[in-house]
């Protein structure tokens, strides 16, 4: 999006910018306070000294993003990804950064969540360990933050406890080799050091086996879990709608008649998120346009929807708003001008060219399909957030799709 037209609409009232494509943009000493960024690509973004106060940038790429100075009292980071980012005399005050991504991030001089300086924060870490824990793990190295435990890691930590233990005692019984101490009572003390001794490397060992227990268990557990409770963490209800609209544009396909490229099309099409979050709203785009070459309209609607789409494009090109945002905003356009030649020409309860068993009208069955897979195409988000792997999303969504698209066949091909 161009910064202007993004900066106009944001002066305008605007504040729901959700999945924008903001990357590389220059948005020094912007004022984008309460603005909702949420999942948005700010990726190589400039925002030196910009207002992000109370801003919503969950989700938000910001990687390698120049932040000097800027202001994000109580914003919301939650995984957030400020990995390599510049934070330089920021402000975080009353930001929650337990789950922000901040590898190899620079936060000289800013002040952090609690009021410190973060070079003050860092010698007061000891005050906060269970904070201070989670915001190093995430700050020194991205291994450290993933759901299980790293064994090699506890038994260097075992080993490195252990050896502090054997200095300690080595220097007990030096201190009491330079004493004075009669015969008996130098025996005593080597009983009493010896005991101390033994106990202490029974306690290291049989703690140092209940780690490696506890960290197999755990392992075991999350293996489980992936297994037994797969489902159950998936958001029914947004695949269900997306299956829907999938089951709409299947049953316009087979209709219409539409060849493998059209099906493959609209089946890729469910992971157009892939290539950026803010492609999202294209997957209900590809799908319509896969249908809108399958179907044979009345030749009115296709030199209308090719006239207007084409006078748009130009249009927002001489205007200045750039050759990718004036691509998008036209393939919007053209989907929504075909959305309303289609009820123009067709009818909208025309049953001549009806689908579902000849009950539900053409038009209604694009429109349905649209709003469906356009609220459905987001769960990848729920995904995300439940902990679900990109692997394991991308696969729910094929298998979704294809039901969806099979069953859409299915109905008008057999019945």
């Amino acid at each position: 999006m161009e910064v202007d037209f993004f900066l106009k609409q944001y002066d305008a009232g605007k504040r729901d910018f959700t999945l924008i494509n903001l990357e590389n943009v220059d948005l020094t000493e912007a004022n984008l306070s309460d603005i909702n960024l949420s999942g948005a690509n700010l990726n190589k973004a400039i925002l030196i000294e910009a207002d992000l106060t109370q801003a919503n940038l969950i989700n938000t790429n910001l990687k390698e993003a120049n932040l000097e100075g800027v202001n994000l009292a109580k914003a919301k980071l939650d995984k957030a990804d400020l990995t390599g980012a510049n934070l330089n005399n920021g402000n975080l005050i009353g930001v929650d950064l337990t789950e922000v991504i901040l590898d190899n991030v620079s936060l000289h001089n800013t002040i952090m969540p609690n009021g410190l300086l973060y070079e003050e924060w860092i010698l007061n870490q000891n005050s906060d360990s269970q904070f201070n824990s989670q915001f190093d793990s995430q700050f020194n190295s991205q291994n450290e933050v993933n759901n299980h435990v790293n064994l090699d890691k506890k038994n260097q930590d075992m080993d490195s406890e252990l050896n502090q233990k054997m200095d300690y005692n080595f220097s007990i019984n030096s201190r009491i080799d330079t004493l004075d101490y009669s015969e008996n009572e130098n025996n005593s003390i080597d009983l009493e050091v010896d005991e101390f001794n033994e106990m202490d490397e029974i306690d290291l060992e049989i703690n140092h086996e209940d780690n490696i227990t506890n960290t197999e268990e755990n392992l075991n557990t999350s293996e489980n879990w992936t297994i037994r409770n797969f489902y159950e963490n998936l958001p029914q209800t947004q695949l269900l709608i997306l299956a829907i609209g999938y089951f709409c544009f299947g049953m316009l396909l087979s209709v219409s008649n539409a060849s493998i490229w059209g099906w493959l099309l609209t089946l890729t099409g469910s992971l157009f998120w892939l290539i950026y979050e803010s492609f999202t709203w294209f997957v209900p785009v590809t799908a319509a346009i896969a249908v809108f070459f399958s179907l044979s309209l009345h030749p009115a609607i296709e030199i209308i929807a090719l006239v207007t789409t084409s006078v748009f494009l130009i249009s927002s090109i001489l205007l200045g708003f750039g050759l990718q945002k004036s691509v998008q905003d036209t393939i919007f356009i053209g989907v929504a001008n075909i959305t309303f030649l289609l009820i123009l020409f067709n009818g909208l309860f025309n049953y001549d060219r009806a689908v579902l068993f000849g009950l539900l009208p053409l038009p209604f069955a694009w429109i349905i399909a649209l709003i469906f897979v356009g609220i459905g195409a987001m769960s990848w988000m729920s995904m995300s957030d439940t902990g679900f792997t990109n692997k394991h999303t991308i696969q729910t969504y094929l298998v979704v799709t294809g039901i969806g698209l099979l069953f859409g066949w299915l109905t008008e091909s057999l019945f």
